[in-house]
């Protein structure tokens, strides 16, 4: 998939961008492929983690806008315009954008399509911080996900880097996205949700990947959680009956398909359920006793 994505990059027509491949495997040095774009540069991350990746991609960054996606997406040919525009408005701080499933050939991809995907709609919207109820600035994945994101430099100044205990490759298994799309809200700043600058994603093509990508959401999900109850970014009570009102709607969406609906989709519900009750521990990996 990493072919795929450097060369939907390489197809694109803004004309000023870079593209930092941030070699983060331990496999050894990562190597463009030959005819790669010579926009295009390799840097090294040895430590293992997502958040560690990213950071070190912002380091690497020489431009004043500082866009994200995964090595499983391809982005569509204007998507670098698209953000860009986003943020020709100067109130506007951050773009999330579409993610659309690249194939829909197996029945783990169509089923991780089903308990939601990562696509968060067609309509243009505005997330303004500075005027967005605390308990509001929770529930942040419906800003939209990493795989599709980019802000301003002078974000991360404000705001801090993504946070190292947090992402694939951690014990905390996830939502770094999550954790800055919160923290950037909470600042007062502004995130645009511009389907336009839209990609595709290449979802889990098996049964038990699916799974453990459900396990690690509701892990990580519940280590968020954990979080802002622990940095009290917004007052505690709000957090507690989040947090109760999504574990409830869990367990009861994986005991009602425990009855009628078994098979995967009960399956699902209960892996994120096991995800969420080994948050702790996940928690305590990465963050100490606290």
């Amino acid at each position: 998939m990493m072919g795929a994505c450097l060369a939907s990059l390489s197809s694109q027509n803004h004309p000023a961008f870079e593209v930092i491949v941030v070699d983060n495997t331990d496999e050894g040095q990562f190597e463009l492929p030959s005819g790669t774009n010579d926009r295009m540069r390799v840097v090294r991350e040895s430590r293992p983690g997502l958040s560690r990746a990213r950071n070190t991609g912002v380091r690497a960054a020489r431009h004043e806008i500082i866009a994200f996606i995964d090595d499983d997406v391809v982005v569509d040919p204007g998507w670098v315009g698209a953000v860009a525009s986003a943020l020709s408005d100067e109130t506007v701080d951050g773009v999330t954008g579409l993610v659309m499933p690249a194939e829909l050939e197996t029945e783990a991809q169509r089923e991780f399509e089903w308990y939601g995907g990562m696509g968060k709609g067609r309509e243009r919207r505005l997330i303004r911080g500075a005027t967005l109820p605390a308990r509001h600035a929770i529930g942040v994945q419906a800003v939209g996900v990493g795989a599709n994101m980019a802000f301003r430099r002078s974000v991360f100044s404000r705001v801090g880097v993504f946070d190292e205990a947090l992402g694939a490759g951690t014990a905390t298994l996830g939502a770094e996205d999550l954790d800055f799309f919160h923290r950037v809200l909470r600042q007062g700043l502004t995130i645009c949700y511009e389907p336009a600058a839209s990609v595709r994603h290449r979802h889990r093509r098996t049964v038990p990947e699916l799974r453990r990508q459900i396990y690690a959401n509701g892990c990580s999900y519940s280590v968020y959680l954990m979080n802002l109850w622990s940095r009290r970014s917004v007052p505690r009570w709000d957090v507690a009956v989040f947090a109760g009102g999504w574990m409830a709607g869990r367990l009861g969406t994986a005991l009602f398909r425990s009855v009628a609906r078994p098979g995967i989709r009960c399956r699902l519900a209960w892996d994120e359920v096991r995800g969420a009750m080994h948050a702790r521990g996940a928690y305590r990996l990465a963050y100490g006793s606290s």
